[in-house]
């Protein structure tokens, strides 16, 4: 990228996140039929990660803001990794 700073941010209440998290929770990583469905399973990943962070018993609001922080984290690693 020829750049000296990148900012990686994420933001409350994402509406990606949230959908990854409710398709997650309601039938786990499934087969991509539409383009949606392919960024949703992307991101099923650290939906995974948050729940098992957050615990059986959490709801999924919590896991999605578990892993709204944690999306943040994973784009660092991947442009750490990649750029």
């Amino acid at each position: 990228l020829n750049t000296r700073l990148i900012f990686v941010l994420g933001h409350t209440a994402c509406g990606a996140l949230k959908g990854a998290t409710a398709a997650y929770l309601s039938q786990g990583e499934k087969k991509a039929n539409h383009a949606l469905d392919v960024l949703l399973n992307e991101l099923g990943t650290v939906v995974s990660e948050a729940r098992s962070q957050c615990g059986k018993k959490a709801t999924a609001d919590e896991i999605a803001n578990k892993a709204i922080r944690l999306n943040v984290f994973h784009t660092m690693n991947f442009m750490l990794k990649h750029c």
